[in-house]
């Protein structure tokens, strides 16, 4: 058994195919919408910290010593001592061992894609970058297919290297708002035309695989997470936008005022959109079915009062004086 093929592909387990969820879409309807709902999955990464996907790396305590043994009879698995580094804080560390692995097998997808991870981490955005792109190379179908977007991550922090403010007029993901109205939407990126499903996996698997070890502030992430948000309320519905906000709010984002603004205008759609839910159907059935009743009350009551009253109801005039 293989215990590591990509450290990043360990730290994320995704959850964002199988739920769907409802909520009020821009245009005020209530609908349901397939994909699931990512802002409590982004939530416990932010929460989490590094060091405790070790259990999760090492089998669990009591298999610590079979997979040190293991380690000596399968070199794929020679990875894990790299990883364990970058898991605890040791960049420097894990970069040195990666390298010699790289050296002495060159090729391997999961060792390129750990070197772009912790190059990155240690701060060297333009061998992180390097390293990424290989990693595409040699498998472009892992982690989903989401390391694009990796790669558009470190294009933004290079450019933010010469320019500090680069993130305060473009955002990693400069999709157009427009675009997203139209029926079949593409994110044009290179050679790919992504559909807004491709979009979300790469936010939903890149964001939460960034908010393990980056947290608030940070304005890679605050730009990333406005943007999903901004996706979130165009294609699908506004609920879990507005949380997304408060999220990019948290990692400070930089136009505060849009952030308020959007939230009042989603939320404004949201309180006024009225809305099938299941509790609230439920009450429609009882209160229907009440009214129901009482209109068949009123109309047996009627009836009654009516035979009570009327002519024929009264005995003939000629048993009355007997």
């Amino acid at each position: 058994m293989r215990y590591l093929f990509c450290f990043a592909l360990l730290i994320s387990q995704t959850t964002f195919a199988c739920i769907n969820i409802e909520g009020v879409t821009l245009e005020g309807t209530y609908k349901r919408v397939g994909g699931g709902f990512h802002v409590d999955y982004l939530r416990a990464r932010m929460a989490a910290d590094p060091s405790s996907k070790l259990m999760a790396l090492n089998g669990g305590p009591k298999e610590r010593t079979d997979l040190e043994t293991k380690l000596v009879k399968d070199p794929e698995d020679s990875e894990v001592p790299a990883i364990e580094d970058i898991l605890t804080g040791n960049y420097t560390g894990g970069i040195e061992k990666l390298s010699a692995l790289e050296d002495a097998s060159p090729g391997n997808y999961s060792v390129a894609a750990n070197l772009g991870t912790a190059y990155e981490l240690a701060g060297d955005n333009v061998k992180a970058l390097h390293w990424i792109e290989e990693g595409i190379k040699r498998n472009d179908n892992s982690h989903y297919g989401t390391e694009w977007l990796h790669v558009k991550i470190l294009e933004a922090k290079i450019a933010m290297e010469s320019d500090p403010d680069f993130l305060l007029t473009h955002h990693t993901l400069d999709f157009s708002e427009d675009d997203m109205q139209k029926e079949a939407y593409f994110y044009r990126y290179r050679d790919r035309e992504l559909r807004q499903s491709e979009l979300l996996i790469a936010l939903h698997y890149q964001l939460g695989e960034r908010m393990l070890f980056v947290k608030p502030t940070d304005p890679i992430v605050a730009d990333l997470l406005y943007s999903f948000a901004v996706l979130e309320a165009n294609t699908r519905v506004l609920e879990p936008a507005v949380e997304l906000l408060e999220l990019a709010r948290t990692y400070g984002y930089h136009d505060v005022a849009d952030i308020d603004e959007r939230l009042a205008r989603y939320q404004g759609i949201i309180d006024s959109t009225w809305k099938v839910t299941p509790r609230r159907a439920v009450n429609l059935v009882f209160v229907g079915a009440l009214v129901l009743l009482l209109l068949l009350l009123g109309f047996l009551v009627v009836r009654a009062l009516y035979r009570l009253m009327s002519p024929s109801a009264s005995p003939p005039q000629d048993e009355i004086g007997n």
